[in-house]
């Protein structure tokens, strides 16, 4: 096989601003017929576009705009810049697309060059048969920067009336379907954007690439985004490659992204050769090629997270040049977050080994949050504050595992800490808490942490390392005890001893109980809430239902099938907040709670009731 790195990178010639040019100042809830100035802005982004010329800049307020009847916005070949005012989550542009109107963000045409920039919108709604979002034809290569192009949706020709504008593409692919190429960005007939710092997120194409295709000689330069959870129906949940185009693909978080067909994150074919540098390409679902896929083409990755690493690349290994630098490690980003309210989507957590991962490129020097790229930079589209990762099992943030960091951890795991929240490291010390890697933080990951600060294992089963200890079909009490045992065969120091009585602890009363019981509410009395622990001897169906003093029932609470257990912390037990089945909430007094339990009994149902006092205080 053929290896090398990548040596050349792109020069980003992008024009930011022209201090001669003019503003021109759009807001949508300016009455029609302004002129656009401050005073009298134009209550449309088109009719402001209509009115600049080269260098101007066409300044956006805030609030939600459509495309006009047209169906898209249009630069016209101008040289300016469009731009919201005060960013795209409170900017919108609402294509307001469907398969009887056909609508998409914007369409350049006219050879716009670089200097043209749209940046900083929300796109979204885009229904188009190529390109639903944004489209680039007949070489024309502007720059889309700042950007979130969400829920946009390129269809198949044969479905939709209307009239596209994009000549067809034609793919050696099967099976073939006329238009769906794009579900966000299109890049066709030479035409190589700059596509930089935007989210690109839940965009469909019911053919070919869910988030960008690349076709016809196009080579668009594809840097610092996060293309996540689009989907295609045939090939290239992220990104499709066709027809001798060669992107280049720089610092992009691409993952959770699906196809039906062959490569849920990148496909290259027919003479294409994208080269991938400094990306985290994870976690995408295909039939066939989960991340990448090569067809009668080439690729070159250096330096880049690649899930499957270069045996998981399909394609003829002559033509996949597998470079320096490259990794196969979860890139462990935080993926509980909300893509249009959380800064942090996405990101990297602090235990990330893509953190100082990837090999400095000195034409692009930020992340996409604009913050400074280093030395030894990240790979992907974030650059965490961090030089190198945390380790794993420290959930203090203090750079070494201690028994302090395995107390922690049990305190999350009885309820009486969140590692999830923001005073950990990155808002995700659960991540570092996980050394068992099984994707759960319990005990047992408590216990491990413990065993490693006393040397009886070097390193930990997530890492995969000699020394690790092997999990296998126990139980998980079973591994528990086992980690306790071997422990209290060594010398301790007092801080690390009241650890083990801690998990001993933790352990005793995790041993599944031998009857089911209700068990005394907590605080009692209360107000305005209160915790309802119970234990069960079985897996069994569990309903509690609290009554009043008269005997009326006030509120239903239907537990579902419950694993056999003991529910009796905050974070297990049952929770009623003080409110009635209509949402009011009740006076002081006396309250009864029954739990009614339906288990399996040979051939039959076997029930349980049972019930207790409680008292609401105001």
């Amino acid at each position: 096989m053929k290896r090398f790195t990548i040596t050349t990178l792109i020069c980003l010639m992008i024009i930011v601003g022209a201090a001669w040019g003019e503003v021109i100042y759009v807001d949508a809830d300016a009455e029609p017929g302004g002129d656009g100035s401050e005073e009298h802005p134009f209550n449309n982004i088109q009719d402001g576009i209509d009115a600049s010329s080269d260098g101007d800049t066409v300044l956006v307020a805030d609030g939600t705009y459509s495309v006009p009847d047209t169906s898209f916005l249009d630069f016209k070949g101008k040289a300016i810049i469009v731009e919201s005012a005060d960013g795209p989550i409170v900017t919108i542009i609402d294509c307001g697309g469907s398969i009887d109107d056909l609508r998409r963000g914007f369409y350049f045409h006219t050879g716009e060059g670089r200097d043209s920039i749209v940046s900083g919108f929300t796109i979204k709604n885009g229904v188009k048969y190529r390109g639903g979002a944004i489209a680039c034809d007949k070489a024309s290569s502007p720059t889309i920067e700042n950007n979130i192009i969400i829920d946009n949706k390129a269809i198949p020709q044969s479905t939709a009336s209307g009239v596209e504008e994009v000549e067809p593409i034609v793919l050696d692919l099967e099976p073939t379907v006329l238009g769906a190429k794009g579900g966000a960005i299109l890049c066709n007939a030479s035409s190589s954007p700059i596509i930089i710092n935007n989210i690109i997120i839940n965009n469909k194409s019911e053919d070919v690439g869910g988030a960008i295709v690349c076709a016809e000689s196009s080579s668009p330069d594809i840097i610092n985004n996060i293309i996540a959870g689009n989907e295609a129906m045939n090939n290239g949940g992220a990104i499709g490659c066709f027809n001798a185009s060669s992107p280049k693909i720089i610092y992009n978080t691409i993952t959770q992204n699906s196809t039906t067909g062959k490569s849920g994150g990148i496909i290259s074919k027919d003479g294409c050769s994208p080269e991938i540098l400094n990306t985290i390409i994870w976690g995408d679902i295909s039939e066939q090629g989960n991340e990448i896929l090569v067809d009668a083409a080439e690729i070159t990755i250096s330096y880049s997270d690649v899930m499957g690493g270069e045996e998981g690349i399909i394609g003829d290994p002559d033509f996949i040049y597998w470079g320096e630098g490259n990794i196969t490690m979860d890139p462990l980003l935080l993926i509980d977050k909300d893509p249009l309210l959380d800064p942090d989507y996405l990101h990297l957590t602090d235990y990330s080994p893509c953190i100082g991962a990837g090999i400095y490129t000195p034409d692009i020097t930020k992340d996409i949050d604009g913050e400074p790229r280093p030395a030894n930079p990240d790979m992907g589209a974030d650059e965490n504050a961090r030089q190198t990762p945390l380790p794993r099992g420290d959930v203090s943030g203090n750079e070494i595992v201690t028994a302090f960091d395995a107390s922690l951890v049990l305190q999350h795991v009885v309820g009486l800490i969140n590692l999830s929240e923001g005073q950990f490291p990155k808002g995700a010390a659960d991540v570092g808490a996980d050394v068992t890697g099984n994707k759960v933080v319990s005990a047992l990951d408590a216990a491990l942490i413990l065993q490693h600060t006393v040397g009886i294992i070097t390193m930990f089963p997530v890492e995969y390392g000699i020394g690790a200890p092997i999990l296998n079909a126990k139980s998980e009490n079973e591994l528990l005890a086992d980690a306790i045992n071997t422990l209290e065969e060594v010398s301790l120091d007092r801080k690390q001893r009241e650890v083990i009585k801690q998990l001993n602890r933790y352990l005793v009363g995790n041993i599944l109980p031998t009857h089911t019981n209700l068990l005394q509410n907590y605080p009692n009395p209360f107000n305005p809430e209160t915790w309802l622990p119970y234990q069960l001897a079985q897996d069994a169906l569990v309903k509690i239902r609290i009554y009043n003093a008269k005997g009326q029932l006030i509120r239903s609470l239907r537990l579902g099938t419950m694993q056999a257990g003991s529910y009796i912390t905050k974070e297990r037990a049952a929770y009623w907040d003080g409110l009635n089945n209509l949402g009011q909430r009740v006076a002081s007094g006396v309250y009864f709670y029954t739990m009614q339990v339906e288990y399996p009994k040979g051939d039959a149902i076997g029930k349980y009731t049972e019930t207790r006092r409680m008292v609401i205080l105001k």
